[in-house]
């Protein structure tokens, strides 16, 4: 946070290779982090996260579509070609809304996260190691299964 802040304070000339150098701090930060351990997270609230934001950028959608309207109306525009494109607009929004929470997203996360067990993600840099040993332990399991059969 206060090398965002900081930046404000750096030169012209130097706030592009300041942002790409704060860019990369911010993306590393999960993996220095979960390096004792991995982060628990309850599959219920990432879904109620996500929904909320969501929400929110809808809203924001109307709101901006609803200035544009005020705006068009302000300058003397005709309301039939204008009521047609925002009532468009506003069945766009609602349709997105119903398709995003259509589904329980519960489930859908939960559904994610088994079909991304065990496969490779941004911090599989910083535990090669670690992947190294599961892959092994998954080789090993899957030849053990396959002389069974």
């Amino acid at each position: 946070m206060l090398g965002w802040g900081a930046l404000l304070l750096v030169p012209e000339e130097l706030r592009l290779p300041g942002f790409v150098v704060m860019a990369t701090l911010e993306l590393l930060v999960p993996i220095w982090a979960e390096r004792p351990s991995r982060t628990s997270w309850h599959p219920r609230h990432i879904a109620e996260r996500y929904g909320l934001f969501t929400l929110i950028v809808l809203g924001e959608s109307v709101a901006s579509a609803t200035v544009a309207v005020q705006s068009a109306l302000d300058s003397g525009s005709r309301v039939g070609g204008l009521a047609e494109i925002a009532i468009g607009g506003l069945l766009i929004v609602f349709s997105m809304w119903w398709v995003y929470f259509a589904q329980p997203a519960e489930q859908t996360v939960q559904a994610a996260r088994a079909a991304f067990a065990g496969q490779p993600r941004l911090d599989c840099v910083a535990h090669r190691q670690g992947w190294r040993r599961q892959g092994r332990s998954a080789r090993a399991a899957l030849g053990r299964r396959r002389r069974a059969t």
